[in-house]
């Protein structure tokens, strides 16, 4: 129901909630955008505290452009915070290609997949992984909802992806991300293995494993890349 959506996009708001998610097949853009800018109104909540998130169809991947224009026009909200593809679907390829030009123009602030799976996702990402013979660190700009000690001053975060077996063990068995730091003291240099690490330091964790730590090879330094929240690769160092 119309009124019911918008009622409910209003109370979100008032009630301090700024996280709206709808999408073309809902079928409640419209009843969003008049909750959003009622709520704007009411409420005197600045727009850029809003975000607002919709995705278009498989269904309009053909002419994604006035998929685009059609979801801007229901929600008449300014632009649009977040749009996804909602599903894999033929063409699209092209449509995520018609998103990146609205985001050029502003309209548009930023894009994503929903309903993708790993083996969907481009195979030119493993590439990379693949292919590497050290450890890659992605700076990621779009980082959300992570601690922020996890962040660096501009809010990105570094991900460091490795084929190194023991890391690998640990985020299979505890089946997720491992956060790390460098194993020295603000200021002082990076150890290249174990036996550079100081004794404060060792002294100053709750437990050291054994793998590795008779390893005398310096490790290379990894690979850098930056992943903008647009999807801009740059690479700082390979």
């Amino acid at each position: 129901d119309h009124d019911v959506c918008v009622n409910s996009v209003k109370a979100l708001l008032k009630n301090g909630g700024r996280l709206i998610d709808t999408a073309y097949m809902y079928g409640n853009e419209e009843a969003v955008g008049e909750g959003v800018r009622q709520a704007m109104a009411e409420y005197g909540i600045p727009r850029e505290e809003i975000f607002v998130i919709t995705k278009i169809y498989p269904s309009q991947f053909d002419d994604p452009e006035t998929a685009i224009d059609t979801a801007l026009e229901k929600l008449n909200i300014g632009y649009i915070d977040m749009m996804l593809l909602h599903h894999p679907g033929a063409n699209d390829v092209k449509a995520y290609k018609a998103m990146e030009k609205y985001v050029g123009e502003g309209k548009i602030r930023s894009l994503g997949l929903s309903n993708y799976y790993v083996k969907e996702i481009n195979d030119v990402a493993w590439d990379l992984i693949e292919m590497a013979d050290k450890p890659m660190t992605i700076i990621y700009d779009g980082a959300r909802n992570l601690a922020h000690n996890l962040l660096a001053e501009d809010g990105s975060v570094g991900i460091r992806v490795t084929n190194e077996y023991f890391s690998k063990q640990l985020c299979q068995r505890f089946r997720k991300a491992i956060v790390s730091t460098s194993a020295n003291i603000s200021g002082s240099p990076s150890p290249a293995n174990y036996s550079e690490i100081s004794e404060e330091v060792k002294q100053a964790v709750d437990y050291i494993v054994e793998s590795r730590r008779d390893e005398k090879v310096e490790a290379k330094p990894s690979s850098i890349v930056r992943l903008s929240a647009k999807g801009e690769i740059k690479i700082i160092r390979m």
